[in-house]
């Protein structure tokens, strides 16, 4: 039986401090066709984004020297056509994260399913709200 090679889709930045969490999203992710980039640090996650477009950025709530919300705040209003999800192991309101720039927000651990639904509906970087309102997800 032959494998076909899926096609590159992406970039697709992941931002996470836990290198563990990092390196095995990476992975699930680029098996489904996505080019993944990824980082440990917000301001290193900017400096990426400048030097190369990306569709989306996951990006993790707590991290040290600067927080996602506080890297969330940089790409809403410097990069507006990216998407971003936050990701984080807290409770939270989807409505709070959405109201600071955010298109979507998962909380650790999550289906993996869910986020493929999500990263497979993206048309492109500007439409990312639009697909995600035809997902079917109780945050």
């Amino acid at each position: 039986m032959q494998m076909t090679k899926l096609p590159r889709r992406g970039p697709v930045l992941i931002v996470d401090d836990d290198e563990t969490f990092l390196k095995s999203l990476s992975e699930i992710i680029e098996s489904w066709g996505y080019h993944v980039l990824k980082t440990t640090r917000g301001k290193e996650a900017l400096q990426i984004i400048r030097k190369k477009p990306v569709e989306a950025v996951l990006l993790d709530f707590q991290m040290p020297e600067m927080n996602g919300i506080e890297c969330l705040g940089y790409i809403h209003r410097d990069y507006p056509q990216v998407s971003v999800v936050m990701i984080t192991g807290c409770s939270f309101e989807l409505q709070d994260f959405i109201d600071l720039g955010a298109a979507w927000a998962l909380q650790k651990p999550f289906d993996p399913a869910l986020l493929r639904q999500l990263l497979d509906k993206l048309p492109g970087p500007c439409n990312f709200n639009e697909a995600i309102s035809h997902v079917s997800v109780n945050p």
